[in-house]
């Protein structure tokens, strides 16, 4: 699961609380692609703040345009 401009996550953190909840035996691998330092970060702290155990998280310094994540390796793209 990818998230095109991430910002601060929140999104992404609803996102993997109800996922977490509705399937907490499957594994799910977030990515999030956010080009400003200071909304990843915060989206970094918010993240490190919840526990879930079958959910990890990937933080991309890029853009929407040059996210360097490889063709064809996500299942699912949000963008806002």
């Amino acid at each position: 699961i990818c998230d095109i401009g991430a910002g601060t996550g929140k999104f992404l953190l609803l996102f993997a609380k109800t996922l977490h909840q509705a399937q907490p035996n499957t594994k799910f691998h977030f990515i999030a692609v956010e080009p400003v330092d200071k909304m990843r970060e915060k989206l970094e702290s918010n993240w490190g703040k919840l526990s879930f155990p079958n959910i990890t998280l990937s933080c991309l310094n890029s853009s929407a345009e040059r996210t360097t994540i490889d063709s064809s390796s996500v299942d699912f793209i949000t963008c806002a």
